[in-house]
This record gives structure tokens, C-alpha cells and sequence, in this order.
């Protein structure tokens, strides 16, 4: 079992969760998509090369939580994804005590076969390459540096950008976020674009994929029409149970 959490709003609790208690392949999508959901999505040149960087990162998070986990233990292993930092935690069986420094340590995989059958699908590096990569994609993507801290609790902390306070800008009437947003954030793209013809909240929501009523309408709903990328079929009556959304 996996707990993934959103917790961007409502720190106490969550903004939206997915417990993933299945095989450990549809795991690894199921995770990878609620990370892709919940995290900006930015391309960089790396080697001149127009690279997916979160998707590096997410990869990496996953596949490490999977794979490198202590199965005998009843530890929830859970990731979270907060405003600045994306987080993982499971039960280890460490060899050794505190923060990995990718310049000085030795690969060191828990489950080896496990590792080998998750490398032979494509769905994870050898771990001293995924490491590497991880310091690497994280500086591109935010600046910062990842933390691997290793003990009974293996943790791995990412810090992210967040998408808040491009969304606090919109509801302030800053016109130029809302062409970042728009273009930094697939999922908003598709999301105006399936409502070229009108659409309902609850048809969106379920296009845009997040399960939380009240994070839809406060961070995503709400922005657009204060952007006016998107209007009312009813903009008289707001709250009319037939209201719909269309793309302007």
C-alpha cells in the first residue's frame, strides 16, 4: 500500500489523496499519474534536447518508493506533494545512517531482483545513474537540490516550483500569469480545450483529474474566470445548477 497526498491547502489533512494498494506495475503508473496531476510540468534544453524534467524527477521518486522499500515491515510508505517540496518515506533496511552524498556512495539496492526487473522494463536506472540524474534534473528544474536521508525511514525530499503562487496572481488580476500558467500547465491547456463546447464543474473536474470539489474551484475554476479565459453560459445566476463553463 502507497498513500499519495496533496497538501497545498489543507496542510492539517489533504487536498486530494489516492491509496494504491495493487500490483507494483499499475502502482508505478497510478503514482506516477497522481504526481503528473499535481506537479508542474516544465521542458528545458538539457544537451540541446527538449527534455520533460518533472518527468525525470517523478520517475525517479516512484521507482525509488517501489522498488527500494522493506516490504516485511506495516509502515505506510506515502508520498506527498506540498507547496514547495515533493516528499517520499518508506521503511529501509539501511546499511548505513544519514543524508546520500551522490559525489561518495556505493549502489546499494534492497531488492535486487526487484531493482533488475524494474530496470529491464524501463521503468527504473540503476540506482547510481537515477541518483545522479535526480541532483542533476532537480537543480535544472528548481533550483535546489534534492535530500536523501537514509535510516529506518528512507526519505526522499524534493523541492519543487510550485503552481500557488501563479494562481494567487491570477486571482489578483495579473494578466501575464495566466499565458505562463497556460503554457507551463498541460493539463489546463486540455482542460480549456475540452470546453470549446460548453461543459458543467463536475465534467471538468473529472477532465482535469483532481477529486477535491472545494481545490478545484478555489485553484483552478476560479483563476480561469478571473483571467477571462473562460465564462458562464449563466453568468446572471452563478450558482444556477445549470450553469456551464465555455472557452472564450
Amino acid at each position: 500500500m502507497t498513500d499519495a497526498l496533496l497538501r497545498k491547502e489543507n496542510i492539517d489533512r489533504y487536498d486530494d489523496r489516492l491509496m494504491v494498494g495493487t500490483n507494483l506495475i499499475e502502482a508505478y503508473d497510478l503514482l506516477i499519474d497522481f504526481l503528473s496531476r499535481h506537479t508542474l510540468d516544465r521542458f528545458f534544453l538539457v544537451d540541446n534536447q527538449r527534455v520533460s524534467v518533472r518527468s525525470w524527477i517523478v520517475r525517479e521518486v516512484v521507482s525509488n518508493i517501489l522498488v527500494h522499500r522493506e516490504y516485511s515491515k506495516g509502515f505506510l510508505a506515502k508520498i506527498v506533494v506540498e507547496t514547495e517540496r515533493l516528499y517520499a518515506e518508506n521503511w529501509n533496511r539501511s546499511n548505513r545512517h544519514g543524508r546520500i552524498d551522490p559525489e561518495d556512495f556505493t549502489p546499494d539496492a534492497k531488492n535486487p531482483l526487484l531493482a533488475w526487473f524494474f530496470v529491464n522494463i524501463g521503468r527504473a536506472d540503476w540506482m547510481g545513474s537515477g541518483i545522479r540524474n535526480l541532483y542533476k534534473f532537480t537543480k535544472i528544474y528548481s533550483g535546489g537540490e534534492p535530500e536523501l536521508i537514509e535510516g529506518d525511514i528512507f526519505m526522499t525530499i524534493i523541492p519543487i516550483k510550485s503552481d500557488m503562487n501563479e494562481l494567487d496572481d491570477l486571482r489578483t488580476g495579473t494578466t501575464q500569469v495566466s499565458t505562463q500558467v497556460s503554457t507551463q500547465d498541460e493539463r489546463l491547456l486540455l482542460l480549456l480545450d475540452y470546453c470549446s463546447v460548453p461543459r458543467s464543474r463536475d465534467e471538468m473536474q473529472q477532465q482535469y483529474g483532481v477529486s477535491t470539489r472545494e481545490y478545484f474551484r478555489k485553484n483552478v475554476l476560479k483563476p480561469l474566470l478571473l483571467s477571462e479565459q473562460l465564462k458562464m453560459t449563466i453568468p446572471d445566476k452563478p450558482n444556477s445548477r445549470n450553469q456551464k463553463y465555455v472557452r472564450v
